[in-house]
């Protein structure tokens, strides 16, 4: 969970347990977060586009470039349509966070909820 207001960063948490995930870590700052990466290679990335310092989309590619089956979810307190996905923190739900899960997570057995049915195969969501 990568968000440098400590809060955001608390209700990212609660919000990533209660959807059935376990959180290995968080950080603060785009080169937090890509540090945090290459340290514990985390499955699921929850990270807000506007921090100080290196964004949410520049840490984004990075981690995508050396962890191509991390899912990464971009989020933001006002998301606007510049060129990629962006969730709206008021809109995430532990139930948005499972369905798109399903949809992006690779079709691996390690990649299967607690006590859910696997995740579909890998694919973008539109």
């Amino acid at each position: 969970m990568v968000d440098d207001h400590g809060g955001c960063r608390d209700v990212l948490v609660e919000l990533v347990e209660a959807a059935g995930f376990e959180v290995v870590g968080t950080a603060d700052s785009g080169e937090a977060a890509v540090s945090a990466a290459v340290a514990l290679a985390p499955d699921l990335v929850l990270m807000d586009v506007r921090m100080p310092g290196k964004g949410g989309r520049a840490a984004a590619s990075v981690i995508a470039a050396f962890q191509p089956d991390a899912v990464i979810v971009l989020v933001s307190e006002t998301p606007r349509s510049t060129g990629g996905e962006v969730i709206a923190k008021s809109a995430l739900t532990p139930s948005l966070l499972r369905d798109i899960w399903r949809v992006r997570a690779p079709a691996h057995p390690s990649h299967r909820l607690p006590g859910r049915e696997p995740a579909l195969p890998a694919r973008s969501v539109q």
